[in-house]
């Protein structure tokens, strides 16, 4: 049996080795259990022509991760799994006319975008996941499936899927959430410089973005902000319940580092803001990979040595 050591058990690494078990490898991942793990603290929001602004592959890589979600989480039974779209709010002139040129040149190039009024519009084709039941859920699928866990670090990985802690190129972005004891919305929701999340009886708020290096500690500024971001969509008297920070993987470009490095060894990091999106495709990337297959998608524009 083909052995595979993957370092990293967040989503990506997790998703990958879940994978790889059922194409016949023998797994194990290694994961330190670092804080700041960004899997953990996103908000679980899918939304490929949110998070992309402008046609291109990774808006491409996007949408066909999207695409593949309902497959992925149907085994794993109830992980906050909503095609439900997101909701879009401008809260000035400015948020309108960006919101404005991102519906048109989404509708040109054949994308769904419902427009309410000059300053609210539906993009029908996201939706959410909740990334922490998702968590669990892939571990014990991959448990069930034979893969071995260990808390160290990888020796010599076959794969890295290390977030934050991937190496050179990929640092960390320090992201914010509070969660507010307060109605949640039927749906994610942007604007106001971030975005509302409908967790459980819950609402979230986030998110910040700063490079501080390995700091997972969330800050009074950076609660503050995200109160201001909460006013703005009414929940200016709600009581925050719970905050915290995670590292995103990032790169300089903000694209991932997908393929095989001049050692052979397989990089599957820096996902920033999508990691919980990009989780499906990237398994199937990476199980290509390791099993000598085309990859599902063109990896050229994601190559680790661009």
């Amino acid at each position: 049996m083909r052995e595979v050591a993957i370092a990293g058990g967040g989503l990506i690494g997790l998703a990958s080795a879940l994978e790889l078990a059922r194409e016949g490898f023998k797994v194990r991942v290694y994961e330190p259990r670092k804080p700041g793990q960004a899997s953990w603290a996103a908000a679980g929001i899918l939304g490929p022509q949110s998070e992309v602004h402008n046609p291109s592959p990774m808006l491409d890589l996007c949408r066909a991760s999207f695409a593949l979600y309902p497959d992925f989480v149907k085994p794993l039974g109830d992980v906050g799994f909503r095609q439900n779209g997101t909701l879009h709010l401008a809260f000035s002139d400015e948020e309108a006319s960006e919101l404005e040129h991102r519906a048109r040149w989404q509708a040109q190039a054949g994308l769904r975008v419902e427009r309410r009024n000059r300053r609210e519009w539906f993009f029908p084709d996201e939706g959410q996941v909740d990334n922490r039941k998702l968590l669990a859920a892939l571990e014990k699928a991959a448990r069930s499936a034979g893969v071995a866990f260990i808390e160290a670090p990888a020796g010599s990985p076959d794969v890295i899927c290390a977030g934050s802690w991937s190496g050179a190129p990929v640092f960390p972005v320090k992201g914010e959430i509070i969660a507010l004891d307060a109605r949640p919305p039927r749906q994610v929701v942007f604007g106001g410089g971030g975005y509302v999340v409908p967790r459980g009886d819950l609402t979230l708020i986030g998110a910040t973005a700063e490079e501080t290096g390995f700091d997972p500690v969330p800050t009074a500024k950076g609660r503050a902000y995200l109160l201001g971001v909460a006013a703005k969509h009414g929940y200016q008297n709600a009581s925050v319940v719970d905050h915290w920070a995670g590292l995103r993987p990032a790169t300089r470009d903000r694209l991932p580092l997908l393929g095989r490095t001049t050692g052979g060894v397989i990089l599957a990091s820096g996902h920033f803001r999508n990691g919980v999106l990009l989780a499906p495709v990237t398994a199937r990337i990476v199980a290509a990979l390791m099993s000598g297959k085309s990859a599902p998608v063109d990896l050229a524009p994601f190559r680790p040595d661009r």
